[in-house]
């Protein structure tokens, strides 16, 4: 524990370029109550990505919406190698209205959704058709596109542009490894990626490992002069 720590700590306090920004995202929101409120409870500028039909969804974002957090639209959506596709998902075979319809039932069930991004989908996120019904939905909604980038071949973001959708990119995912090390690595290389481009986006979930890495960490990063914001601080168009 101590070492990683120490690791941290040594990024953190060495030479730091002008005010670099990073945005982080806590996915899944929705299925685990305790954890996501814990999430959602760490700091006032975490985004959290609500999954629709989740059983605690709604009264999750609701709580966030009640605590001032930024909330987006966790959509599901189709994935390389696997039929798993939570209700409310949509896939490259959907037509343009039903993927308008899931997107539509998406923002009435969290009102205060201001931006979507895609839960699983790297299969759908290849699809320019798939893709041009989500941004036709975004648009008319005023609603921003994060690109978790679940696959390397993703057009959602060159489809948004051409949109005029505002949108970014997940350039770290915090936990797919469930340790303190591995999390405090993905943290660093967070840290870097804003230090040396101005700003990063992290996606992470409530798991209680990243819970607890980021209840101790957070608090750290104004010292070393890394502003942490909402993701829709980052969007570009």
């Amino acid at each position: 524990m101590r070492f990683w720590f120490f690791i941290l700590c040594c990024l953190l306090y060495s030479e730091v370029a002008a005010q670099p920004r990073i945005a982080i995202i806590i996915d899944d929101i929705g299925y685990r109550q305790a954890a996501s409120k814990a999430a959602i409870e760490l700091d006032p500028h975490i985004t959290v990505a609500v999954i629709p039909r989740s059983p605690y969804g709604r009264e999750l974002a609701a709580y966030a919406h009640q605590l001032q957090r930024e909330i987006i639209i966790h959509l599901p959506m189709a994935a390389n190698g696997t039929d798993n596709l939570d209700p409310g998902g949509i896939t490259p075979e959907h037509a343009t209205q039903q993927i308008h319809a899931a997107i539509d039932d998406a923002f009435q069930r969290i009102p205060n959704a201001v931006g979507l991004n895609n839960h699983m989908g790297s299969r759908t996120t290849e699809s320019t058709h798939a893709m041009t019904a989500v941004m036709q939905s975004l648009a008319e909604k005023g609603a921003f596109f994060v690109d978790s980038r679940t696959s390397s071949a993703s057009v959602g973001e060159s489809i948004a542009r051409d949109a005029g959708v505002p949108h970014t990119r997940r350039h770290v995912f915090l936990d797919n490894e469930q340790n303190y090390r591995s999390i405090n690595r993905q943290f660093n290389e967070l840290l870097r990626h804003a230090r040396q481009h101005g700003s990063a986006v992290a996606i992470g979930h409530p798991y209680p490992e990243t819970i607890a890495y980021l209840k101790r960490v957070l608090p750290l990063l104004h010292e070393a002069g890394i502003e942490v914001v909402p993701v829709s601080r980052l969007i570009t168009f």
